[in-house]
């Protein structure tokens, strides 16, 4: 070791480096820090002259709140914490530096209270620890306890409450008492410092002892950046921008497994909560717009379903970040389909329990005909409500034949009403002509049925002497007749002009 001028600055350097492990170590006098990452040396005790055989292994680490910045600080940690975790056995080496203490001590208050945060359970392991005090001008270094004396004097009631804090105090005071470690790195023996570090105690299972410490300092720009990242969350949740949603979510919950910072979860909580709720609420109103379209007397346009479509591509865009951070039981895509289903089926319903002439069988066919226009899994609906008004129309048909058989002629009219009032509420799903000519098939059947009627009796006219059974036949056929002509409904579908042929053909024949 000699003594130099770097720039203008005192400064002690090596000279002859004879172990290639500390040709990685840089050193210099500037406010700086040179170390990057954790260094290990590997230092055999014969070549310091000690008559120990093995050796030991030294590890230069980054200090905390590095001049470099927050991001480096906080890397600092995470690498020393980290290789520390690997270690079988750790012995801690508290170097302090004169410069560092500050006037009122700040220095080592700072040093210990990164140390807690580091070994949180540090008076199980306080026995390990060993200090030493470097670049101190000699006059001052016989006053090393007596300045920790003072400090330990002068704690504040909230230093004082922090027993870990006090733990540490108190052990740099017993290992001070009678003599501070004040590295001389020009004259003390390298044989003497050695020997003592490996006397000392190790730490064992330092996996389950060492946790990563973040400094206040960089606590703070942390804090910022974590604020920062939930504004990009929440304005991009707002323009639906859910792939740059999670790609600042998993920042988030990188920086959360890596510093397990309070402030960090709850940042990322209160931001799942936020997209969470966002996507709630265009769910309900998305549905809740969409509820108001099928209602009774309501419209439903193209532009409404488009709306809804809307919706549902958003919440499908969120699908990827629904799995990987919101959970299952968020709203997914799927959410709307369902929905949507459901108030298909309450349409299907409503038709079924009305008749084919009801104005509602319109509107409900005409929006579920919209609707698998947009969406395939409605197309099974639509097609099975068709055939299912298809087989009503076939049971009015059967209906009507039956009454008329039955000579139940206004129950008759009113089944022949159904199927001319549908010409104007199934034309836009089934053929106009086919229906047409299912009134047409109505009107000819009930003619020929009062022409073959009467008909029949034809041969009654022909005999010399009619029976009983003959006349009940012939008044029947009369009052059948004549509740025909009586039917003003039925007249609404067959001219009283045609009755009337059949009515003053059948009378002159009495």
């Amino acid at each position: 070791m000699a003594e130099t001028n770097v720039k203008g600055l005192n400064h002690i350097a090596p000279t002859q480096i004879k172990n290639p492990d500390l040709q990685k170590i840089t050193t210099s006098p500037f406010a700086r820090s040179e170390t990057r990452y954790m260094t290990p040396v590997t230092m055999n005790f014969r070549d310091v002259n000690s008559f120990k055989t093995d050796s030991i292994i030294l590890c230069d680490s980054p200090g905390f709140e590095d001049t470099n910045g927050a991001e480096i600080d906080i890397a600092n940690g995470f690498g020393i914490i980290t290789a520390v975790k690997g270690c079988h056995g750790v012995k801690p080496v508290v170097v302090i530096s004169y410069k560092s203490i500050g006037d009122r001590c700040e220095g080592i208050k700072s040093l210990a209270r990164m140390l807690v945060g580091i070994i949180p359970d540090i008076k199980d392991h306080i026995k390990s620890f060993s200090y030493i005090f470097t670049k101190f001008p000699p006059r001052e270094r016989n006053s090393i306890h007596a300045l920790l004396v003072d400090i330990n004097k002068n704690l504040s009631a909230e230093e004082k409450s922090n027993s870990s804090f006090t733990i540490f105090l108190n052990d740099m005071l017993k290992k001070t008492n009678s003599r501070a470690r004040a590295l001389d790195p020009m004259h003390d023996s390298p044989k003497e410092i050695l020997e003592e570090l490996a006397g000392s105690p190790s730490i064992l299972h330092p996996d389950e002892v060492f946790k990563l410490f973040i400094t206040e300092k960089s606590k703070i720009i942390l804090q910022e950046q974590a604020r920062k990242i939930r504004s990009s969350i929440m304005l991009a949740t707002k323009r639906f921008e859910y792939l740059f949603v999670q790609y600042k979510l998993d920042q988030l919950k990188g920086l959360e497994t890596l510093t397990q910072q309070q402030y960090i979860i709850e940042v990322y909580n209160e931001c799942i909560q936020y997209i969470t709720d966002h996507l709630v609420k265009e769910y309900e109103q998305g549905t809740s717009a969409l509820d108001i379209c099928l209602m009774h007397e309501k419209v439903l346009s193209t532009e409404d379903i488009e709306k809804y479509q809307r919706h549902m591509n958003h919440a499908e865009s969120a699908d990827n970040l629904r799995d990987s951070h919101l959970g299952k039981e968020v709203v997914c895509s799927s959410a709307f389909i369902q929905y949507l289903n459901k108030r298909v089926d309450t349409l299907l319903t409503d038709i079924k329990k009305k008749d084919i002439n009801e104005l509602i069988v319109k509107e409900n066919l005409d929006k579920l005909k919209l609707l698998s226009e947009f969406f395939p899994t409605v197309n099974d609906t639509y097609a099975n409500t068709c055939k299912i008004l298809s087989d009503k129309i076939n049971r009015v048909v059967n209906s009507f034949k039956s009454t008329v058989l039955l000579h139940k002629f206004l129950e008759s009219a009113n089944e022949m009403t159904k199927i001319h009032e549908s010409l104007g509420i199934l034309p836009d799903h089934f053929s106009l002509n086919d229906l047409k000519a299912t009134y047409d098939e109505l009107k000819e059947y009930f003619l020929n049925y009062l022409k073959d009627y009467v008909t029949k009796l034809d041969h009654i006219f022909c005999q010399e002497k009619m029976t009983k059974n003959d006349i009940d036949s012939l008044n029947t056929c009369v009052c059948m007749i004549e509740d025909v002509c009586n039917a003003t409904v039925l007249l609404e579908h067959i001219s009283k002009n045609t009755l009337n042929v059949i009515y003053e053909d059948f009378y002159p024949k009495f």
